[in-house]
């Protein structure tokens, strides 16, 4: 009773002191609804520009999980012969191109060489091998190499093997071998990487591809604050 008593008093005081509103405290007063084409225009630039920064900054949260693998497949027969250590130190080895036969490189003999072009900043993360091996005593190999380009030049310590596969056992058909890449990282300015497949002296083995799995560098665009 005296709590309403107060509150009468207290509007009678501020009508006879001239106040034309007076705000209870936890009653808002009541706002006019407009839609979004009633809006001042620099409102609706605000809002406009807060869900495009939200969206930019979801989509880079979204690709940097969602990034996955690709694969560059190199053909046999896009392999270059060449003269190899490996195939000095192997007996009865001698280099040949070998010729094409129903998509697979057949008669092929020594290295084999093909550069491999990544985007910088990305990871190899696996490689695999497609191939015919039919001998039961001889497999195919193939190496993903990587040639240090910096600092002073030095004939083979700048040269290491980032991931080594083999074919094994005999059977007629293609078969594929895969293989996972550690420190796998493109870094264009700091080395080049190329791919060999060594064929031992047989005439039961076909390489048939070099399959190079990698995952793009992915692409973040700034992060926005939100005004």
């Amino acid at each position: 009773m005296r709590r309403h008593v107060a509150l009468a008093t207290s509007v009678a005081a501020a009508a006879a002191a001239g106040i034309g509103a007076l705000v209870v405290t936890g009653v808002a007063p009541a706002a006019a609804k407009k839609t979004f084409k009633q809006l001042p225009l620099s409102t609706k630039v605000l809002i406009a520009d807060r869900h495009a920064i939200t969206a930019v900054n979801r989509s880079n949260a979204i690709r940097n999980r969602m990034v996955s693998g690709q694969t560059l497949d190199i053909s046999a027969l896009a392999l270059v012969s060449r003269q190899s250590s490996l195939c000095l130190s192997t007996a009865g080895c001698k280099p040949d191109a070998g010729q094409e036969q129903n998509g697979t490189l057949a008669g092929a003999q020594g290295s084999l060489f093909a550069p491999i072009d990544l985007p910088d900043g990305s990871s190899v993360i696996g490689l695999n091998l497609r191939y015919v091996d039919s001998d039961p005593t001889q497999d195919l190999t193939a190496r993903l190499v990587r040639r240090s380009i910096t600092g002073a030049y030095a004939a083979s310590g700048a040269v290491t093997t980032v991931a080594s596969i083999s074919s094994s056992g005999a059977a007629d058909g293609i078969r594929t071998v895969k293989g996972a890449v550690k420190n796998g990282t493109v870094s264009q300015a700091q080395s080049t990487l190329y791919v060999e497949v060594f064929v031992p002296p047989s005439t039961r083995l076909q390489p048939v591809s070099v399959q190079v799995v990698y995952r793009p560098k992915p692409l973040v665009y700034p992060k926005v604050k939100l005004p």
